[in-house]
């Protein structure tokens, strides 16, 4: 039996339902993928936009990896930072603990120059206290001391002695006054009047006394210069021989005692150990001069007359 043949040109409904695949694709139902992608095969289209989408998923990715390179970087910042901090905080509590040490140091350096000092007063008033010869008149310089050496035996008479001049007019440049009591044998030796004064009134020693009442004994300081004199200047200007053991022609022995005493302006008394030639002079100082003398009870004298 013959099959039929359709004739040219025209399809059956059965073919057109089986070789149309198109308008079955276009018919799905909507949600459900065509069958020749469930089957593996990727229209050209699809491959198009794979293509054109790889590249951003490329650069999503390299985005997602340099996350953790920077947040590796910004720890890292964070611990330098800290380990700054913390170098910084060693550094300050370095320089606080040398600022200590040097205060520490300065603190014991003061102490000890303020303790040599103490010292070094200490045994300035005692050698002071003990060596009475030393300089105590503020006025005067110690570095030009005239003293005299207890030798002369005649008065000065208008000619230079132990570097003093005898002038026209009393000097002015230091002018104090001291009180000089000699002792011999109990008895009171006065010092001669216009001792220093020579050619009339004319003509004046830096050291003097005058004949004025009341002004007997009193030794006048009237310098044209600034200097330190002494009591050994004085008796060489009068004339008269001193030691630690002779007063004028008055000798010390076993039996003769010979004593010097001082008392400052303000009535400290001392003993003179020392030679009696450098008992330097000062404002309103009391010179006594004991020459076997156990009996004369020393004190300071007060009654200097107005002006002096």
């Amino acid at each position: 039996m013959s099959k039929a043949t359709p004739p040219k040109g025209k399809t059956t409904g059965a073919a057109k339902s089986a070789g149309t695949p198109k308008s079955n694709a276009r018919m799905a139902p909507t949600g459900t993928m065509p069958k020749s992608i469930t089957n593996g095969a990727v229209p050209s289209g699809a491959k198009n936009i794979a293509k054109s989408t790889k590249p951003a998923e490329s650069g999503a990715s390299k985005a997602s990896k340099a996350t953790p390179r920077q947040t590796a970087t910004q720890r890292s910042s964070a611990r330098l930072t800290r380990q700054e901090q913390q170098e910084q905080r060693r550094r300050e509590r370095h320089r606080a603990a040398q600022m200590a040490q040097r205060w520490r140091l300065l603190k014991r350096f003061g102490l000890f120059a303020g303790g040599a000092l103490i010292a070094a007063l200490i045994i300035y008033l005692i050698v002071n206290a003990y060596h009475p010869g030393a300089p105590t008149n503020p006025q005067t310089n110690a570095h030009n001391l005239i003293t005299g050496t207890g030798t002369y035996t005649t008065p000065a008479n208008g000619s230079p002695r132990d570097g003093m001049t005898c002038l026209g007019m009393e000097g002015s440049v230091i002018h104090i006054h001291m009180y000089l009591a000699i002792y011999v044998n109990g008895k009171q030796v006065q010092v001669p009047p216009d001792t220093g004064i020579v050619n009339g009134g004319s003509c004046f020693y830096p050291l003097h006394v005058h004949s004025d009442p009341g002004d007997e004994n009193i030794i006048h300081e009237e310098s044209p210069i600034n200097a330190t004199y002494t009591l050994g200047a004085f008796f060489d200007v009068w004339g008269e021989r001193l030691s630690s053991t002779q007063v004028m022609s008055y000798k010390a022995d076993a039996t003769h005692t010979l004593t010097f005493i001082t008392f400052d302006g303000n009535g400290h008394k001392t003993i003179v150990k020392g030679n009696p030639l450098d008992i330097t002079f000062s404002e309103h100082e009391t010179i006594y001069i004991l020459y076997n003398s156990p009996n004369v009870t020393p004190t300071p004298f007060t009654n200097f007359l107005p002006g002096e």
